[in-house]
């Protein structure tokens, strides 16, 4: 990921400091939402080029009206004029990826060709954010990840449900614990219907949970068994539960539900000595009838700050790509798990 001097140089020779060349595959500029909505320019980034290969072709009218020019704003002779930046559009996205000043690429597009999008610009040398979802398979993400690797570039998702403030609160409570082994942990999560209205809620938000619990238990898993809830057979599932066996001893259960009725802490754990309730972004540490509690930290890691950090000093990523094929693998494993109604070896 990084060169000797602790940088990473922008391809075809470019400077090693100052804002980041980025491109974009599968957008267009004037998407008010995506990736490239979030891009933060300035210090840190600057948009130079994009191509919209991948996406259908862009609807014509049959006839153009013709349009009056519009006239010219007076130029004041008093203030500076600046030379208005322009950004490259190729509709050939290998040419893209032969820009000098393009350093990252933000991958959009297609959710099936994301890994295709990805693995070409990091086999150009460049390194790659990729709208989520991360890829269309584990399989594809893997790939992508280990490509990324091979070529010591970065390649991550900004996932966004790693900043949820029972998180956060949970993990500065682990933290000031000084926790090292958990025995037993469940994360219940109260779903709204519009996540399951179309395919249901273990495909629309069991990667997110799958991966916090990830984050949380710095475990490896036996296996995976579902158990799903459906309204009637053949119908997308309204709530689900996750059972997991942990290899060093121990269990970890997600719960989703759409459906009212008892509330529960959004996370519950135990180790030998301590237990933790965690909800309304604050985590309370029981020991022996003592109680400490541990708020949600301030000091937030903002993604795109700690990708330039990577891609300039070689910072540790704060969403590294393994920890998006682990979740999605699991992901993968609790979904075959529901179809075949045994557990599943991960």
């Amino acid at each position: 990921m990084t060169s000797d001097e602790g940088t990473v140089g922008a391809p075809g020779g470019g400077t090693a400091r100052g804002p980041i060349g980025v491109g974009a595959v599968g957008v267009v500029p004037e998407e008010e939402t995506g990736i490239l909505a979030e891009l933060p320019q300035g210090d840190l980034f600057r948009f130079v080029a994009f191509s919209d290969e991948g996406l259908p072709p862009a609807p014509r009218t049959e006839e153009l009206e013709e349009l009056e020019p519009e006239e010219p704003e007076a130029e004041d002779p008093g203030e500076p004029q600046l030379e208005e930046e322009t950004t490259a559009y190729y509709p050939d996205y290998n040419v893209l990826l032969q820009d000098p000043e393009v350093e990252l690429v933000l991958v959009g597009g297609p959710l099936a060709l994301r890994r295709d999008l990805s693995v070409r610009a990091l086999n150009a040398g460049r390194h790659v954010v990729v709208e989520p979802p991360f890829c269309e398979t584990a399989l594809d993400a893997e790939r992508l990840a280990k490509t990324a690797i091979r070529r010591g570039l970065v390649a991550t998702m900004d996932v966004k449900w790693r900043d949820d403030e029972d998180l956060r609160a949970l993990r500065a409570a682990l933290v000031g614990e000084n926790v090292s082994t958990i025995q037993g942990a469940f994360l219940f999560c109260a779903a709204s219907g519009a996540e399951a209205a179309s395919s249901g809620l273990l495909e629309q938000i069991g990667v997110s949970m799958l991966d916090q619990t990830r984050v949380v238990l710095r475990q490896d898993i036996k296996s995976i068994s579902a158990h799903l809830q459906r309204p009637a057979p053949g119908k997308p599932d309204h709530g689900f539960l996750l059972y997991m066996p942990l290899r060093s001893g121990g269990w970890a259960i997600c719960q989703a539900t759409t459906l009212g009725g008892a509330t529960f802490p959004r996370w519950t754990l135990y180790t030998a000595q301590t237990s933790f309730v965690v909800s309304g972004g604050r985590a309370v540490a029981i020991t022996a009838g003592a109680e400490r509690t541990y708020g949600n930290p301030e000091d937030t890691v903002n993604f795109w700050q700690n990708l330039y950090d990577a891609i300039r000093e070689g910072a540790e990523l704060k969403c590294h790509p393994a920890d998006i094929v682990r979740a999605m693998k699991w992901h993968e494993a609790a979904l075959e798990s529901d179809e075949l109604g045994e557990p599943v070896i991960v």
